[in-house]
């Protein structure tokens, strides 16, 4: 899935959104997901107001709980998500508290940072590191949310990830973009999908199908022990990074296209990945 964000090296990206001032608790499926930042450490929130504030699912299409009904909880954060919403980005935090039996998104400016004062003792941190179980826990749970995500909004951010990884070793290209999703979806042969693209040098399309499950991935192990901060966005976007790359370094042009399908089942994540050099 995939600093956003599925992940590799345990690097963090920050996020940057414009500032916001409003936000309307108005079901819609018109939030998009533009940014995801993963957090190495969770850090203390909760509600500037006891007014009804909600929790909402990652498609800010259902709300799940309603911060009220908390009124002593402290909140940590999970993850920063900047949703884009009426051509304004709103950044959104995903919260759970403390024996994660309740979590959703909700508008940062919802929030002030620290303890919740009328949380009774002193039990609960500021700032408290990931145990390795929350690490790998909170690893599935995003490979999970970004394979929820609707498909357009998963294939840009890991688009824009592999972006920043290739650092103009590579060239993104709409065309074969196209001829990437055409084999990915279709059933034609890489001589219609390069002319239905508009390529002419198509005898030196190379494309290859990436499936990616935790559970068994080569070296995920060792991978996940040198580094348990592990980001699932940039796990995953690592490894397309790493396929494109061998691919990049093998095209007299440079030029590629990728196409991503999110596919889950039951506990499994698989999404395919199309890649394509000219």
């Amino acid at each position: 899935m995939i600093a956003f964000g599925l992940l590799i090296g345990g690097a963090s990206h920050s996020v940057s959104a414009s500032t916001v001032t409003t936000e309307q608790q108005v079901p819609t499926t018109q939030y998009v997901w533009t940014k995801v930042s993963h957090r190495n450490s969770a850090i203390a929130y909760h509600p500037k107001a006891t007014k009804s504030v909600y929790l909402w699912n990652q498609l800010h299409t259902q709300r799940l709980h309603n911060l009220r009904n908390y009124p002593t909880t402290t909140w940590y954060v999970k993850n920063s998500v900047v949703m884009q919403h009426g051509g304004v980005s709103h950044v959104y935090y995903e919260l759970y508290n403390q024996h994660n039996s309740a979590s959703g998104y909700v508008w940062r400016g919802y929030l002030t940072k620290g303890i919740n004062p009328k949380q009774p003792g002193t039990s609960d941190l500021s700032k408290m590191a990931y145990t390795k179980t929350e690490c790998y826990q909170f690893f599935k749970d995003n490979l999970k949310m970004l394979a929820s995500l609707p498909q357009t909004e998963f294939q840009d951010l890991i688009i824009n990830q592999v972006k920043q990884d290739l650092k103009g070793k590579g060239t993104n290209s709409q065309q074969l973009n196209m001829m990437a999703k055409l084999l990915a979806t279709s059933n034609m042969s890489s001589r219609d999908a390069a002319a239905n693209a508009n390529i002419l040098n198509y005898a030196t399309v190379e494309f290859a199908v990436k499936d990616v499950n935790p559970a068994v991935i080569t070296n995920y192990e060792s991978y996940w022990k040198a580094d348990p901060r592990a980001q699932a966005l940039t796990y995953y976007a690592k490894m397309v990074e790493s396929q494109l790359r061998s691919l990049v370094a093998n095209s007299g042009n440079r030029d590629y296209g990728l196409y991503l399908v999110p596919t889950t089942s039951r506990d499994a994540w698989k999404p395919k990945v199309m890649m394509v050099v000219e």
